[in-house]
């Protein structure tokens, strides 16, 4: 997206993966495809079998064209990089500049395009560590104020665990533009068939409801995501049993 006057925003999308590892490889490699596509470069921070798996899709989209993508992707362990810059469970401004923004700057020199992909925030998450999540989520954001590029964020929640609430999740959605989504629009479908079983005409209010935006929440959420959060704020004692028989339905849609 570009201002009139010439200015780009950057984008810093996240995802909510729960298990599906598979959704996610597609996203990530057709995200950071955009940038190779086009001359651009890319970099995954990740675990080894997430790295492999998001190279491997990559290569398979970009191997018709006949590019040599393979300089282009800087790939890093979370792990590792993680180590690099954190100090007493905290990262550190200034060791992550050094290790994370001079790459970033350097592959943007380079390239004039970038994509980055990253799963330290996740990682920190899927520890507890949550105010180290948004310190990191922090400075990613004051980097992508100084250089032109965009990152794309996986989180290991699941979006149909009753523990995907707006109190938990808020600090997230405020870090990010937008929240890419963890499920297909057939479950869309299915979960308002399945508000109706519950709600009957309660449920056009609840969808009137759902399409407002969030207080204090800067990304764009997918309509799925928006609306199960709406339920579990709204009408709590409902909510399961919405979820329940929006599985149900969403299975025997898939059915063959």
């Amino acid at each position: 997206m570009v201002e009139s006057q010439g200015k780009r925003h950057h984008e810093h999308v996240a995802q909510f993966f729960g298990n599906d590892v598979w959704r996610l490889t597609r996203n990530v490699a057709a995200y950071l495809y955009s940038s190779l596509s086009v001359g651009g470069a890319a970099i995954v921070v990740a675990g080894d079998a997430r790295r492999t798996a998001i190279l491997e899709q990559l290569k398979n989209r970009i191997r018709p064209t006949g590019a040599l993508i393979d300089e282009r992707i800087v790939l890093l362990d979370d792990d590792e990089t993680l180590g690099e810059f954190m100090v007493e469970g905290r990262p550190d401004a200034i060791r992550f500049g050094e290790r994370i923004g001079t790459l970033v700057h350097e592959l943007h020199q380079r390239y004039g395009c970038l994509r980055a992909y990253g799963e330290m925030v996740g990682k920190l998450w899927r520890l507890k560590e949550y105010s180290a999540a948004a310190a990191l989520e922090a400075l990613w954001n004051a980097l992508l104020e100084r250089v032109d590029f965009d990152l794309f964020c996986g989180y290991p929640i699941d979006v149909l665990a009753e523990e995907f609430q707006l109190s938990s999740v808020r600090a997230v959605l405020s870090s990010h533009t937008r929240l890419v989504s963890a499920l297909d629009h057939s479950f869309d479908i299915a979960m308002h068939r399945a508000m109706n079983d519950v709600l009957g005409d309660k449920s056009r209010g609840l969808r009137t409801l759902a399409s407002g935006e969030f207080q204090n929440v800067a990304a764009t959420l997918p309509p799925a995501e928006r609306t199960i959060l709406r339920l579990r704020h709204s009408l709590p004692r409902y909510a399961d049993d919405i979820l329940a028989r929006a599985r149900s339905y969403h299975r025997y849609q898939l059915a063959p």
